[in-house]
Formats: structure tokens, sequence, C-alpha cells
């Protein structure tokens, strides 16, 4: 397949970017890091292929509106996941 092919299937799909889908499962990925497997943020950075803490920090409040240790702090499990399906649903739905 053909990456111009590939964009446009995931943009029909999604309503975004595979860029855009692969940032967001990274963030899952790191949401779930820091609460389920209490990693600390550079660690949960470098193992969800993040370039470093602050890239992760700078999407992670982006999209959630906390800093990723706010987020452990505050330990809403799995609201992040919610909050990326529901996000996908509404783009899918436009």
């Amino acid at each position: 397949m053909s990456s111009s092919n590939l964009n446009r299937k995931v943009q029909r799909l999604f309503g975004f970017s595979p860029l855009r889908l692969v940032r967001d499962l990274r963030l899952q990925q790191a949401s779930e890091l820091l609460n389920i497997q209490n990693k600390s943020v550079n660690e949960a950075a470098a193992l969800a292929g993040f370039f470093d803490a602050a890239h992760l920090s700078r999407y992670f409040k982006q999209t959630f509106g906390c800093l990723p240790s706010d987020y452990r702090n505050v330990n809403m499990c799995f609201s992040c996941i919610d909050k990326l399906k529901e996000e996908s649903m509404n783009q899918i739905d436009k």
C-alpha cells in the first residue's frame, strides 16, 4: 500500500492523520506506564517512543490538560483512553 493511500484510509477512518494516530497511541501507552506500571515520566516517555520527557509533556498537556506527573498524582486511571476514544468518535461523526 502506498503512503498516500494509507494516509487517505486513516484520514477517512479516524478523521485525522496517521501521525496523529501514532502520537495518540503513544500517549495512551505513556498514560498506562505512568498509572499502572508506576514508571517515571522520563521512563514513560522513552518507552512510549517520545524523544524526551519535555516532548511527552507538551503533547500530554495539550491532549489531557495536565502534565504527566500531575496525571499520575491524580490517578485518573484510563480516563485518557476514554478521552482519546471520545475524540476519535467525534472526528468520525463529522
